[in-house]
Formats: structure tokens, sequence, C-alpha cells
């Protein structure tokens, strides 16, 4: 599921309800937010705590870091609160 796309590191993130899973090269690694990115309504309601926890999971799977050049490729999936219809914002 994951590999190297022109020297990039492809890395699959699976997003449910205040946790990520976070796939590359056979690691796998599964991150709770330090605060609820979750919300009743919506998977990502908080952009920023979001943000921090998919930061926090490329830095444990060595995606990331002072001498990495290139940056990952992310292909992000969303596993709950999918059901009817997906905004044009979550689809883009």
């Amino acid at each position: 599921m994951t590999r190297k796309i022109g020297g990039k590191l492809e890395v699959t993130v699976e997003i449910y309800t205040d946790r990520m899973v976070l796939v590359s090269e056979g690691a796998t690694r599964t991150i709770s937010p330090r605060s609820s990115f979750s919300s009743t309504r919506l998977l990502v309601g908080d952009f920023r705590s979001a943000q921090e926890c998919l930061k926090r999971g490329l830095s444990e799977i060595g995606a990331t870091g002072f001498f990495k050049l290139a940056k990952p490729s992310l292909t992000i999936i969303p596993k709950e609160l999918c059901e009817g219809q997906l905004s044009q914002f979550e689809i883009s």
C-alpha cells in the first residue's frame, strides 16, 4: 500500500474519530491527538489539533525530519462519519 514515488515517501493516513493511523513502508503508527480534533458532526472539526497530530505521526514514522529533503506524498482516507454525502471541501 505504500511506496516511494519519484524519491518521495508515500504515506497513507486513515482518519478516525480523534485518531489517525499512518502507514508507510510497512510501518504503522496509531496517533491520538493531545486535544480532540473531531466533533459530533465533523471528523476534523479542529484543524490545528489535527495538523499537530498529523505532524507528530509523520515524525514518528520517519517521514519528516532535519535530513529529509523531499516532502512525503500523502493519501488521506476518512474512515468514519462518511454516511450520506461528503461536502465539496472533504472531497477536494
